[in-house]
């Protein structure tokens, strides 16, 4: 249901933000546990996006050919439990920010929103884009 290769492909973006962070605040690397905290929060946060995106496109990806053989469509996977793995992660993403800084765990409210929203703009390209830049952009505020 989750294309872990999605997530590793987004893991430079998280990195390159965690050095610019650091760099330009602290005038160090991150540590190594900042970088197992960012990873972790990573995971969480993509897993819950898409899986969230899975759940509000069950219907849609139910009466498409191409997708009915997703989990949900196909009956493999219940909305409950998405639900569940969504909160897990979700949950996953939160220790991962709390054990990085006060900002991050400060501005996690507006990264959640944003990850939903996300999920709900992707029928209309540009604002897609628009939210995902703002998300991405937000990175080295974090890791700072």
């Amino acid at each position: 249901m989750i294309k872990f290769e999605h997530t590793v492909f987004a893991l430079p973006f998280a990195f390159l933000g965690a050095i610019l962070g650091s760099m330009s605040v602290e005038g160090t690397w991150p540590t190594i546990m900042e970088w197992i905290f960012i990873t972790l929060a990573m995971v969480g946060a993509r897993s819950a996006a898409m899986t969230l995106n899975r759940v509000i496109d069950a219907n849609i990806d139910k009466k498409n050919p191409r997708t009915a053989d997703r989990a949900i469509p196909a009956g493999e996977v219940s909305i409950a439990q998405s639900l569940l793995f969504i909160g897990g992660s979700f949950a996953l993403l939160f220790i991962a920010a709390f054990s990085l800084n006060t900002l991050t765990v400060l501005m996690l409210p507006l990264f959640v929103f944003l990850l939903t929203f996300y999920s709900y703009t992707k029928r209309f390209t540009w604002l897609c884009h628009v939210f995902l830049g703002v998300t991405i952009a937000m990175a080295p505020v974090g890791a700072g």
